[in-house]
C-alpha cells in the first residue's frame, strides 16, 4: 500500500519532499572531496526520474509511443535509480573513472531488466506474490513494453480493439 493510498496526495508529496530533504543532509556528511562528484549523481539521477515519470504520465494520454521511447522512459523512470545508487557506491569507494562508468552501465541494464520483469508481472503475476493488482498497468493505461510489442504485431482490427480497450477509464462499463 503507497502513502497516497493509505492517506493522500498532499501526505505522499511531503513525504517524498522530505525524504529527498533527508538525501541531500546524508550526502553532506560525505567526505568534502567525494561531495561534487556524488552530488553530481544524485542531482543528475533525480532530474532524470522526474523527466522519466513525466514521460509516463504523457504517454497515458499518447496513442503514438514508439519502443525506443518506452525504453528510454523507463531507463529515466527506473533504471537510472540503480545505476547512479551503484556509482555513487563505486565513487565513495575511490573506484576508477572507468569503473564507476561500467558499474553505472550495469546497474542500468539491471534496471531496465526489473522495471521489463514489473510489466510481465503486472500482466501474468499473482497478486499475492506480487503485492499489486494484476493488470493494474492496463487499467491505468500503461503503455508498457508487452502493450507495445503487442500493438505492433497486431492487424488493424486488433489494434482497433486494442485502443478502445487503453480509452476505457477505471469505472467506466461502456466498453
Amino acid at each position: 500500500e503507497t502513502i497516497y493510498q493509505k492517506w493522500d496526495l498532499n501526505t505522499a508529496i511531503l513525504s517524498g519532499d522530505t525524504m529527498f530533504a533527508i538525501a541531500y543532509g546524508r550526502l553532506s556528511q560525505c567526505e568534502p572531496r567525494l561531495l561534487p562528484k556524488l552530488m553530481e549523481v544524485f542531482t543528475t539521477t533525480a532530474v532524470e526520474v522526474c523527466e522519466g515519470q513525466q514521460y509516463d504520465i504523457d504517454f497515458e494520454r499518447s496513442n503514438s509511443i514508439t519502443i525506443p521511447a518506452y525504453l528510454n522512459m523507463i531507463r529515466l523512470k527506473t533504471a537510472v535509480l540503480l545505476a547512479a545508487s551503484l556509482k555513487i557506491g563505486a565513487l565513495s569507494a575511490d573506484a576508477s573513472a572507468d569503473d564507476c562508468e561500467k558499474i553505472y552501465v550495469c546497474g542500468e541494464n539491471l534496471g531496465m531488466a526489473f522495471q521489463l520483469q514489473d510489466d510481465l508481472l503486472d500482466a501474468f503475476g499473482e497478486t499475492e506474490l506480487f503485492g499489486k493488482q494484476t493488470g493494474g498497468d492496463i487499467v491505468a493505461n500503461k503503455k508498457t513494453y508487452l502493450y507495445l510489442k503487442t500493438f505492433e504485431q497486431a492487424n488493424e482490427a486488433d489494434k482497433i480493439q486494442l485502443n478502445n480497450w487503453y480509452s476505457i477509464t477505471p469505472g467506466d462499463n461502456s466498453a
